[in-house]
């Protein structure tokens, strides 16, 4: 995710830090593109660190943080990062994320004059695995139990090329499509349940299980957290890295390993909230080699036989969710910022 930012020097010395401008002398002034806003940005120091002197009036939930990245010469900038609301007076969060974004103030404010900067939004180092957006897998399924997934994920769902996920039951007696097509138009076909060939009913989206590689860092910041040794569901023991990270008020677990080609293996997954944790283990996750992913995503097309189909209400028990998974679910459905399986 990137935002143009236009910035010009400034000379003007003042007493706090991401006040209206005129700006202090150790910051620049920029107004970010699309966001319609201004603001004054100090530098980073040498560990990435940003002042935490702010204007009266500020919420504590708005804190310098180090996202901003000169084009021209690479260097790092500051600015108060925000999450809906706690800017200073005369100030608004410009939304970058979900929940998060930056204080600017009104275009047209600039005092300063000098030559203009062109920033973008600082990327985070990405020092964890980036996984496959197309793979299959035998899962562990909390309240589901033992099934085969196929899964994929597109950033912006349409009714030609959905977000979707095909579970296999183990017992072979049906199947299900998740599918969260254009504009998230989100519905469950099951396939040869209770000697029904399809129904299909309102379903919630596939979960989301990717670890971040989009987010600013202050959004949702990734820490390793060493090796684990972990038993999975069919018995067999792996050294996975674990992964750790927080997103609103869900706390994020992976387990990865890296295959010999450099791709990352997932064999757990893990969000929880107020102390409940939902887990999904994987056992043969393997992403669709390049060849074969337009092969891949066609299987996830509705078939012929569902359209039309009846409602599921009321004639299937082994194709429905547990109302504890129905609620997981809707916990964990979010904007295409995310990647979603």
């Amino acid at each position: 995710m990137k935002c143009g930012v236009a910035l010009a020097s400034l000379a003007v010395a003042g007493a706090l830090h991401y006040e209206k401008p005129p700006c202090g002398s150790d910051e620049v002034v920029g107004n970010i593109q699309g966001t319609n806003g201004t603001l004054c940005a100090p530098k980073c120091d040498a560990e990435g660190k940003c002042p935490t002197d702010v204007p009266p009036g500020t919420w504590n939930n708005a804190t310098g943080a180090c996202v901003l990245t000169d084009s021209s010469s690479g260097e790092h900038y500051c600015a108060l990062g925000c999450k809906l609301v706690g800017c200073p007076p005369g100030a608004h969060c410009a939304m970058i994320g979900i929940i998060a974004g930056v204080c600017v103030y009104p275009n047209g404010t600039e005092a300063n004059a000098g030559p203009a900067k062109n920033f973008v939004m600082k990327q985070p180092e990405v020092s964890h695995p980036s996984l496959p957006t197309m793979w299959t897998a035998t899962v562990k399924e909390d309240e589901v139990g033992i099934v085969h997934e196929s899964e994929h994920f597109v950033d912006k769902p349409t009714d030609d090329n959905p977000s979707a996920k095909w579970t296999n039951y183990t017992d072979g007696s049906c199947q299900r499509l998740i599918h969260a097509g254009y504009q998230y138009d989100q519905k469950r076909y099951l396939l040869g349940c209770d000697a029904v060939d399809c129904c299909v009913e309102d379903g919630e989206s596939p979960i989301e299980y990717q670890i971040p590689n989009v987010h600013p860092a202050f959004l949702a910041p990734v820490t390793a957290a060493g090796k684990e040794k972990i038993t999975l569901f069919d018995g067999s023991t792996v050294e996975a890295d674990h992964w750790t990270w927080k997103f609103m008020i869900a706390n994020y677990s992976a387990y990865t390993t890296t295959a010999d080609d450099g791709s990352a293996i997932l064999h757990r997954w893990v969000v929880g909230a107020s102390g409940q944790g939902f887990p999904n283990e994987y056992v043969n996750f393997k992403a669709v080699p390049a060849d074969q992913e337009a092969t891949f995503l066609a299987t996830f097309q509705v078939p012929a036989i569902c359209k039309g189909a009846m409602s599921c209400d009321g004639l299937h028990k082994e194709g429905k969710l547990s109302d504890k998974s129905i609620k997981f679910l809707r916990h964990e459905r979010k904007p295409s910022m995310d990647v979603i399986v």
